[in-house]
């Protein structure tokens, strides 16, 4: 799923499982279906964020081709997450 965030500068990419579910591909899986036609939606750059401590949707977004730009507070509670951006941005 695509969002956009106001306190982003690009849309990101999120991404959940019910339990159960996890390990199993799902996500990589269908994130790059999307990352790989994100420009037949008119998006250029493609950004998203995970919690600090989440290394399993890091990890993924690692394989994705997302690199860790760094580390800001988008919501009321307070609560870091690290932002990422999508290297190689070569629309085909």
């Amino acid at each position: 799923m695509l969002y956009k965030r106001s306190a982003l500068q690009y849309p990101d990419l999120g991404f959940a499982l019910v339990s159960g579910f996890e390990k199993k591909g799902y996500i990589f899986e269908a994130a790059n279906v999307l990352v790989q036609n994100i420009h037949k939606l008119g998006i250029t750059q493609l950004s998203a964020i995970t919690s600090t401590d989440n290394m399993a949707s890091q990890n993924v977004l690692a394989r994705l081709g997302f690199s860790k730009v760094g580390v800001v507070v988008i919501n009321n509670d307070k609560t870091a997450v690290n932002v990422f951006l999508l290297n190689n941005q070569s629309s085909g």
